[in-house]
């Protein structure tokens, strides 16, 4: 702590003084300022005591709820790992049972894989040879049609050309048109 200023010396050096006598005033502001400054300390202090204090009684209500979620938890934990483990030795049943159904399946589906091909097959063959068998009679038609046509068309323009111009004009080299 620093020595206080003096305002004012009563006695000088010496000098004969009493009991109760006045012999110096001192300035009060810097005591007065380190007293403001611990006694804001001393209420910062009970202030952080008190929010502590509320701080620790939030804590004793909150710790049993806490306390019992965390309970819970590993109890769920638990029943899950029990669970796995039931499943992990059932599991190769299961997994034989999973087989044992695709296995059916697919010989049902190989099954009826075979029946529609072996039904299906000659069906659609025929089918086919049908449809083969009237497109070579409508082609042969045609042609037919067509060569009839061509023999039509020769014999009508002979026909023509003896009505018009006589026969030793058209000749056989006319053209069909």
């Amino acid at each position: 702590m620093s020595a206080a200023p003096c305002n004012n010396l009563a006695v000088d050096e010496g000098d004969r003084v009493t009991a109760g006598q006045l012999i110096a005033r001192i300035d009060p502001s810097d005591a007065q300022s380190t007293r403001a400054q611990s006694q804001s300390d001393y209420d910062s202090a009970l202030s952080k005591v008190a929010q502590a204090q509320q701080n620790l009684a939030l804590q004793r209500l909150q710790y049993p709820s806490q306390v019992q979620s965390a309970q819970q938890s590993l109890e769920a934990s638990r029943l899950k790992l029990k669970q796995a483990e039931e499943q992990a030795k059932i599991q190769p049943k299961l997994t034989e049972m999973a087989i044992a159904q695709a296995k059916s399946n697919l010989a049902s589906a190989e099954s009826a894989y075979t029946q529609t091909k072996n039904a299906l097959v000659p069906q659609t063959i025929a089918s086919a040879q049908s449809a083969l068998n009237q497109a070579k009679a409508t082609l042969h038609y045609a042609t037919r049609m067509c060569s009839d046509n061509i023999i039509i068309r020769q014999r009508l323009r002979r026909a023509e050309c003896s009505l018009t111009l006589g026969t030793k004009s058209c000749g056989s080299k006319s053209t069909v048109r």
